[in-house]
């Protein structure tokens, strides 16, 4: 007879809880703001996450307390980081530090057109926070809701600051235009993504 089960993505909360534990029990530890950027850093699934550790941890050595430093210097920062950083920079009037990001990813061989969904992404949330919050819809509901970490929204409602929910749209728009453009063989993948990427950080 079989049996339904539900296997959820532990949330940020209980996912702290984990680390720390590991740490813990390798006779590690860090401080809650160096956690937060360890999430942060790395990529998502456990697995990852446990690898990212367990290479922290080694790093260390005799010491016992690992360190922002110790992240910067050792974790692999993921491409949903790394993209996250980039459109904060958009959203912060960078635009040499967003081109500057991206044009490190293509170094690293990253897809333009994957760095292009990923940038469609975060303009979703970003859009979408904004409206939730706007609603009276508490943060951590936000994050429930878009299966997001509590540190996203908090970032994502600073971001949308930026612009009006109207130009947020319109972003959207743009990123699916400059999809279906690179699909349809009218504009080259680095150059089209570069173009969104510059237009948005100078708006």
């Amino acid at each position: 007879y079989g049996q339904a089960v539900e296997f959820k993505k532990l949330t940020e909360k209980d996912l702290a809880t984990w680390v720390k534990k590991v740490c813990k029990d390798n006779g590690m530890q860090m401080s809650e703001g160096v956690l937060g950027l360890f999430l942060q850093t790395v990529a998502h699934d456990m697995e990852n996450i446990q690898g990212e550790l367990m290479k922290l941890i080694a790093y260390k050595g005799e010491e016992k307390e690992i360190k922002a430093e110790d992240i910067c210097a050792v974790c692999t920062v993921s491409l949903e980081a790394r993209v996250f950083d980039l459109v904060k920079a958009v959203a912060e009037k960078r635009p040499e530090k967003a081109v500057q990001i991206y044009r490190t990813l293509l170094s690293l061989k990253e897809s333009p057109y994957m760095v292009l969904s990923l940038i469609t992404r975060q303009f979703r949330f970003i859009l979408e926070t904004k409206l939730l919050s706007e609603s009276g819809m508490a943060n951590d509901l936000i994050a429930a809701k878009l299966d997001i970490r509590d540190f996203a929204v908090k970032e994502y409602l600073r971001q949308s600051k930026r612009f009006p929910t109207a130009v947020w749209k319109e972003a959207m728009r743009d990123c699916l235009e400059t999809d279906l453009n690179i699909k349809l063989g009218k504009a080259a993948e680095e150059t089209a993504v570069e173009l969104l990427i510059i237009t948005y950080a100078t708006k």
